[in-house]
Parts: structure tokens; C-alpha cells; sequence
């Protein structure tokens, strides 16, 4: 496919509504939001609809922030659209280095992997806030989008959305290794999962640093201690309900 018919299919795949707030305005394209949490909940699915099932009752049971057909509304919609992306697009994938975007992208990877003839990026933030665009502005959101990243291809990534979902820990690690150069921060990502998994000894990183927190800082405010969690494992992109079904599990266990 050309260039022009390339640039009148220029899709952004964001990764939250809160960067579409802040999505500059001289970029052109159209947008498609990423409203999961895909690091924390139920992966598995024999189908994307089992899948979306078992997502969509964990977001009403546990977090209880939306219906399912609010769920159906406002996120496999965005899911579905992604996937009806013409083949000789030109997709832009921007998402944070932490392990909550970085599991997101895979899935997206995933969703993307027969999309054929596409010019595909990857839009990551820089080193002075690797875990957030929150903190770029307009201008400086466009000079990240001049400083793409090419992705040679979905395929690169979407396996290591297959490896998470099944739990497949050794074939998740070996596929981080076994990337290119400039694919770094995926690596981390993948350690940082590896690191929460509990083991016979121990609890698994985030619960081990949130109990820390709580027998160290002796505060009742659950806000700060949702922060100072953030602060010590920003790794992680945990947000407050990640963090707070982080510790009732904790709680649940003593």
C-alpha cells in the first residue's frame, strides 16, 4: 500500500483515557483508548470473548468500577477497533515502560499480529519519567512521537502476551532475552513480573514491600501508603485499585 493511503490510515493506540487529555492536538490520526489492567485479574480465555468475560466480572467484583455492559461499552469496544485496523496503517503504540502498560502492549501486539503491510511504533517516554507521560507536555509529547521506535513487526511482541497469559515463566523469560537491542525496558518489565510471583520462601516483591511499608510507616491513611508503595516499585505502574486489591490480598493472608 502507499504512503498517502499509509498516512490517511495513521492510527494512535493509547494507553489510558488520561493521556487522550493530553494528546497533542498537531498530531494527526485517529485515536483508540486502552482501558484494561490486563497485570492483575484473570488472563486466560480458550476465546477473546471468554476472556472478556472473565475480565469484565473481575472489573464488577472486585474493583467495582463498572458494569459489564459499561465494560462491553467502553473497553472491548477499543479492543474490537484495534483489531479492525486496515492492513497498511501506520500504528503507534504508546506505552510506558512500567509492567501494568507493558503487559497492556503485549495484548495489543497480540490483538495486531495479522495485521500485514503496517508501519508499526512504539512511543515510549524517555529517561526523565520512563513510568508516566503524565509529566510531558503537549510539545514534549510530540518530540517522543518524532523519537519513535520502530517495531519490525506485532509478532515481535505478542508472544510474550501468549507466555503471561498462560504463566508460562520460563518461555516468558526466554522470549524477553531473545529480543532485539532497544527492547531493554521489556526486559525489566518481565523481571519485575517475575519478582511478584510468590514461592514457597516468599510473598512475591509488591506484597513483601507493602508489608514493609505498613509495619514501618504506621499510618492509617491508606492514600500515603498507596504512594509511598508507588514511590518504591514505580516498576510496577500499580494505580490505587491495583494497590488496593494488592492489599487485601495481604490482608486476607494474616
Amino acid at each position: 500500500m502507499g504512503t498517502k493511503n499509509k498516512s490517511q490510515n495513521c492510527i494512535h493506540i493509547l494507553n489510558g483515557d488520561a493521556l487522550l487529555e493530553q494528546f497533542p492536538r498537531d498530531l494527526k490520526g485517529a485515536s483508540i483508548v486502552f482501558r484494561e489492567c490486563l497485570v492483575d485479574g484473570p488472563v486466560t480465555g480458550n476465546s477473546l470473548k471468554e476472556l472478556y468475560q472473565k475480565r469484565s466480572a473481575f472489573f464488577a467484583q472486585t474493583y467495582q468500577v463498572c458494569t459489564p455492559i459499561e465494560y462491553e461499552e467502553r473497553i472491548v469496544s477499543e479492543f474490537n477497533k484495534v483489531q479492525k485496523i486496515p492492513n497498511g496503517s501506520e500504528i503507534n503504540l504508546w506505552f510506558e515502560d512500567d509492567l501494568f502498560c507493558q503487559v497492556n502492549c503485549w495484548f495489543v501486539c497480540y490483538l495486531l499480529r495479522d495485521r500485514k503491510d503496517c508501519d508499526l511504533y512504539l512511543v515510549r517516554p524517555n529517561n526523565q519519567s520512563p513510568y508516566a507521560f503524565s509529566v510531558y507536555t503537549e510539545t514534549e509529547l510530540t518530540e517522543l512521537y518524532l523519537q519513535r521506535q520502530v517495531l519490525p513487526a506485532p509478532t515481535l511482541l505478542a508472544p510474550l502476551w501468549q507466555a503471561y497469559a498462560t504463566g508460562a515463566v520460563k518461555q516468558l523469560t526466554l522470549l524477553s532475552q531473545q529480543l532485539p537491542y532497544g527492547y531493554s525496558h521489556v526486559r525489566e518489565a518481565v523481571s519485575a513480573h517475575l519478582s511478584r510471583i510468590p514461592t514457597e520462601n516468599r510473598l512475591g516483591k509488591p506484597i513483601e514491600v507493602l508489608k514493609k511499608i505498613i509495619e514501618n510507616k504506621e499510618t492509617e491513611s491508606t492514600e500515603l501508603l498507596y504512594q509511598e508503595f508507588q514511590k518504591q516499585l514505580p516498576i510496577y505502574g500499580f494505580g490505587d485499585l491495583q494497590i488496593k486489591h494488592l492489599l487485601m490480598k495481604f490482608l486476607s493472608q494474616q
